[in-house]
């Protein structure tokens, strides 16, 4: 989670990554962390500047897009089984 932070603190420049907080609820929020190290003429660090952004509508909507997906292709799988089964039954 940090690593990309702590890269763009020792060399100065842009950073992205992402993560969760798990909620006293036991429910989790994701978030996507992003910004920019300026650093001086003498590698100091001059400015960070960023956001933080919930991104845990985004992430449970891929999730069930993933999962219709998923189901999708497990359907498409058993088609030709099906159609095979109805011949057997068939005849």
């Amino acid at each position: 989670m940090m690593e990309e932070l702590n890269k763009a603190m020792k060399k100065g420049g842009i950073y992205k990554t992402s993560y969760r907080f798990l909620r006293k609820d036991n429910r989790y929020r994701f978030f996507e962390h992003e910004g920019i190290v300026i650093k001086n003429k003498k590698k100091n660090i001059f400015w960070i500047i960023g956001s933080i952004r919930d991104i845990t509508d985004k992430v449970k909507l891929q999730n069930r897009t993933g999962l219709a997906g998923a189901l999708v292709k497990a359907k498409t799988h058993r088609e030709p089984w099906a159609k095979q089964n109805q011949r057997v039954n068939s005849l």
